[in-house]
């Protein structure tokens, strides 16, 4: 399997980076960017021939449905891998989820693949609206 590098920049400095195989490098670097967003907008990038791109920005400033949205995806994700429990006891739980990671593991895959359902042009509509 190959390595990916990825790395998120915010205000204008590199606050993390991240090179691992293909998919988990990913995983990782929407981690740390979920985690840095409380602060501000993070660009992450790909390391693509040895050049530096822009793969999306995350921020924190989203409407709560999309939030709500992104974690029942990511419990419903969480369920069908049959880690349910871990996911909710990471969520309330630091120290587990330092160990584990699921419940920020869960979220950032759960953010990119809404990401690339609203990409293709799907919208997200709460069942309140």
């Amino acid at each position: 399997m190959s390595e990916e590098e990825y790395r998120g920049r915010q205000n204008g400095s590199v606050v993390f980076g991240v090179s691992a195989p293909e998919g988990r490098a990913w995983n990782e670097a929407m981690c740390y960017a979920l985690q840095y967003a409380v602060d501000g907008p993070v660009e992450i990038q790909q390391k693509i021939n040895k050049r530096w791109k822009a793969v999306t920005t995350i921020t924190s400033r989203r409407p709560a449905s999309i939030d709500s949205a992104i974690e029942a995806v990511a419990d419903a994700w969480a369920s069908m891998d049959g880690h349910k429990e871990a996911f909710r006891a990471c969520k309330t739980d630091p120290v587990r989820e330092r160990s584990e990671g699921r419940y920020m593991g869960y979220m950032a895959d759960a953010e990119s693949l809404m990401g690339r359902v609203l990409d293709r042009g799907f919208k997200l509509v709460s069942a309140e609206d």
